[in-house]
């Protein structure tokens, strides 16, 4: 879970001595100064010493003003509007002297964290809830919209009973209107959370029907709803959201799914690849 780190300060600040409420007090009005100084600096910028500082993070609970800036540093990232996060993200990739590798190890960890914190147990709950459900929904908005959609797209595929719930439609209300304790949404959704997707998680969760979550965290709001949470790390170099850990999971349930149902995947996937050659929607091999 991310701390909010600023909300300490302020909750803490009438019990703090008076240069303390001075570093306090900078802190909240430059916290991104802050996050990314050294402790000379701010110790030097507000005329106090280095042990005023670290009496301060100890106080909060800190071993330290590495452990406080670092968790400051998470904590903007996690709650800042996208210029700001680039801007954030700007500071410690211009450090670094092989981008290239920098982003790749950057995906790597965001992979490798995402593996480690997967119960398989849970994943098979999910892919039988997924052969038993009678209906399936999908919903993700903006970054997370291709991921949700390629999901959905894949699921029905195999299933025959997959809907991808598109805010841009005009008919969510139709089809949660539809849905029954019978059926199962999955959500994908990272911060900065969307309000149309909340919402569908929770008039979905109200009717009983099993709600997965793929999110970035304990504290997101999708959580709250979730009859099983998947964690997906989504750190990059710059503005976005990655994706590619939410994808991970999506293919690990994907291709759980088409292992377990090898039979009915067989059969849907010839049926579609017949009205595709009837339609003769794809390009030839001669072409």
């Amino acid at each position: 879970m991310v701390v909010n780190v600023l909300r300490q300060l302020e909750e803490k600040m009438d019990n703090l001595t008076n240069l303390q409420k001075k570093t306090a007090d900078y802190i909240l009005k430059n916290p991104m100064e802050a996050a990314f100084s050294t402790i000379e600096q701010i110790a030097q910028t507000l005329e106090i010493s280095t042990t005023t500082i670290v009496r301060l993070t100890l106080y909060l609970g800190y071993t330290g003003y590495t452990d406080f800036q670092h968790t400051l540093q998470e904590f903007l990232k996690s709650s800042t509007v996208p210029s700001t996060k680039m801007e954030i993200n700007m500071i410690e990739a211009t450090s670094k002297s092989n981008l290239m590798m920098e982003i790749t190890q950057r995906v790597i960890k965001n992979i490798t964290n995402t593996f480690d914190k997967l119960d398989y147990d849970q994943v098979l709950k999910v892919v039988e809830h997924i052969k038993n459900s009678r209906n399936i929904y999908v919903a993700g908005t903006r970054s997370s919209f291709g991921v949700a959609h390629n999901f959905s797209f894949n699921l029905d595929r195999l299933f025959n009973k997959c809907s991808f719930l598109d805010s841009n439609s005009g008919d969510i209300p139709e089809k949660i209107r539809r849905i029954t304790d019978q059926d199962m949404l999955f959500i994908f959704g990272m911060s900065r959370y969307s309000k149309v997707t909340y919402k569908i998680g929770n008039l979905v969760h109200q009717k009983g029907a099993k709600v997965v979550v793929i999110t970035d965290g304990y504290h997101s709001p999708f959580a709250k709803h979730a009859d099983y949470l998947f964690i997906a790390n989504r750190e990059s170099v710059d503005f976005r959201n990655s994706m590619i850990a939410s994808s991970l999971i999506a293919e690990i349930i994907l291709g759980i799914c088409t292992i377990q149902n090898q039979d009915l995947a067989k059969e849907n996937l010839q049926a579609s690849e017949h009205i595709l050659k009837q339609m003769d929607i794809m390009m030839h091999d001669d072409i």
